[in-house]
């Protein structure tokens, strides 16, 4: 009778461990998709509060015609601004501060 006890008992307690160790990874995994959804939802939040603060940050702005061609850009270089309008074959019209380079006299 004591012995029938014991096994019964030793039955339960390996029943319980195996299923302790089966639910382990399932909270696990629901634990770390919390976490990400967690993460995606703050980046998301990032986004949308960047998107609606009016303002859009870049070194470089290019206005293209509609063969793709650079017409125009607006850039920073080191702690300068510059600006440069360009012909249709690509070559600088106008620039601002002036480039520095030697002009052929005429």
């Amino acid at each position: 009778m004591k012995s029938d006890e014991a096994l019964n008992s030793q039955n339960l307690l390996q029943r319980v461990s195996r299923l302790e160790k089966r639910s382990r990874l399932p909270v696990r995994l629901s634990l770390l998709l919390v976490l990400l959804i967690c993460l995606m939802l703050l980046a998301g939040w990032k986004s949308y509060r960047q998107a609606m603060s009016g303002v859009v940050e870049c070194r470089s702005l290019a206005v293209k015609d509609v063969e793709g061609h650079t017409r125009a850009r607006l850039s920073v270089k080191g702690d300068e601004a510059t600006l440069q309008f360009y012909d249709s074959r690509g070559r600088v019209l106008w620039s601002d501060p002036p480039q520095d380079r030697i002009m052929p006299a005429r």
